[in-house]
């Protein structure tokens, strides 16, 4: 395993500081894993989290960062925190945002035999699996030449061109595991025929169909830890939300 990502879960957020500048001061296995996602609301931009069209609660405090970049690549300043209840978070972003960056840290997951519950491995009777998510992930704004850049988070989905997805054509992404390539990855295509998922070839390219409106791209990554009492799996998620006409 590559030096960087052979980290404790302790060490885990310890990522590139270049896009860390706009942090929030607040304090599954794959199956688990949930969509996280910016929207407009009013002047603001709220964070979403669920599978699709349904949403779920979520406690703020995973979501451990978040980026708001404008068509330059310089990090807008975020100005706090607001809402009715503990989900969803909306922030106020000085500026126009064409990309955010997230860091979602859904903490651990074991099943049992009565279900899922969001607890380490070593803190439940009997586990059956257990996993460690986390989920990173990007939201464009507004397609401009930011978007094609890697933004080092240890999971990502790259667009290969800057220019504005249609639907009905495709779109070009690069999966890059600790900067590189990730070839064989197995990227999860929205639909509700749930079409077979685009697989990257040994550049870590794959082609995406593209549908009308929001979509999400997304793929999973698993590491095995060693000497981890809490997990068997650190089940990274790297997701890329984009809206076509």
């Amino acid at each position: 395993m590559n030096s960087r990502m052979d980290h404790s879960i302790m060490n885990i957020l310890s990522l590139s500081k270049t896009w860390l500048a706009v942090a929030l001061v607040t304090a599954s296995a794959a199956a688990m894993a949930h969509d996280v996602w910016v929207e407009p609301k009013g002047d603001g931009y709220v964070v979403l989290y669920g599978h699709g069209e349904k949403l779920d609660d979520y406690d703020v405090l995973k979501l451990k960062t978040l980026t708001a970049l404008d068509v330059n690549g310089r990090a807008l300043p975020v100005r706090g925190v607001v809402g009715d209840g503990p989900s969803p978070v909306v922030v106020q972003v000085d500026g126009k945002p064409a990309l955010t960056l997230m860091v979602f840290d859904d903490g651990f997951w074991t099943k049992t035999s009565d279900g899922w519950k969001n607890l380490p491995k070593n803190g439940v009777t009997g586990p059956l699996e257990s996993a460690f998510e986390m989920t990173l992930a990007k939201t464009v704004l507004s397609w401009e030449p930011l978007v094609t850049r890697a933004y080092g988070l240890p999971l990502e989905i790259v667009p290969v061109s800057a220019q504005a997805p249609v639907k009905g054509s495709t779109l070009q992404v690069k999966v890059l595991w600790d900067g590189k390539p990730l070839v064989g990855a197995k990227i999860a295509l929205p639909g509700p025929d749930k079409p077979a998922p685009a697989q990257t070839d040994a550049q870590g390219i794959a082609s995406i169909p593209v549908v009308g409106g929001r979509q999400i791209i997304s793929v999973v990554h698993k590491v095995t830890p060693k000497n981890e009492p809490r997990t068997d799996v650190l089940a990274y998620t790297a997701n890329l939300v984009i809206d076509a006409r």
